[in-house]
């Protein structure tokens, strides 16, 4: 029984090794806009004592300019734990390496939702849907305090704008924008759908040849998030309706 735990833990430490070199990769994706020691802490938590200091030491010394850094601690920890035999530590250790497993594949997954660059294009039916976002700059507001005293500041949730150009490049197509469909993802993986008519109050005719431009603004809960949708269609010749990608575009 215990050579068959060992050999389990072995292979669960070695699916959790590979894992983290893949979680890794998101990070140095992510690494322009994550807070990077934040994304350690649902490893910190699940480490035995003996080897938190290991990665905490890392993250401040390494990972802001190193990301990969995190599989070289990773293999020194799994490495060590997967040869361990004394019964109760292997069954501890299983648990443990569960725990690290479960989370590291939660902020995988997570990370795989975003995108981390401000600028996106994408093409349907010769129509193009360009878009840029940029954070807004903004004053904290100030809350008076009861009875005379000083103003709070209260920073608000930040707020991006982003530019759509929409772009007919057919050569015999007049096309109209009836609706939109915007999707946000905000950092921890939650989505806001906001669908509506037209774009800022307009439902834009494009001629052959000819684009639309507009800016609008969104409100973010977390550090950053990922925007994408869809443009529905009007084709004034045929009658027919279809629909026209966003590609997603960070807000960082």
């Amino acid at each position: 029984m215990a050579a068959n735990s060992n050999t389990l833990v072995k292979i669960l430490y070695g699916t959790l090794l590979r894992q983290t070199r893949n979680y890794q990769r998101e990070l140095v994706r992510a690494k322009p806009v994550v807070d990077l020691q934040n994304e350690l802490q649902p490893l910190l938590e699940v480490l035995p004592p003996q080897d938190k200091h290991l990665v905490a030491e890392l993250s401040f010394l390494q990972l802001q300019n190193q990301p990969q850094a995190l599989s070289t601690v990773a293999t020194t920890i799994f490495k060590r734990n997967a040869f361990l035999t004394d019964k109760q530590v292997v069954n501890n250790k299983i648990d443990v390496g569960l725990q690290a497993l479960l989370s590291i594949n939660r902020r995988i997954k997570l990370l795989k939702k975003h995108t981390f660059a401000a600028y996106s294009s994408a093409t349907t039916n010769d129509i193009i849907v360009e878009v840029v976002s940029r954070r807004r700059q903004y004053l904290s507001a100030m809350v008076q305090g009861g009875g005379g005293g000083s103003g709070l500041a209260v920073k608000p949730e930040p707020e991006y704008i982003y530019d759509v150009k929409i772009t007919n490049t057919t050569t015999n197509k007049t096309v109209q924008l009836l609706r939109r469909k915007w999707v946000v993802v905000q950092s921890d993986g939650s989505e806001t759908v906001v669908e509506g008519e037209g774009v800022i109050g307009k439902k834009p005719v494009l001629e052959p040849g000819k684009s639309h431009s507009y800016s609008s603004s969104v409100r973010i809960s977390g550090t950053y998030a990922t925007m994408f949708g869809a443009y529905t269609m009007l084709d004034l010749e045929t009658s027919s309706l279809f629909d026209i990608k966003i590609a997603p575009f960070g807000l960082l």
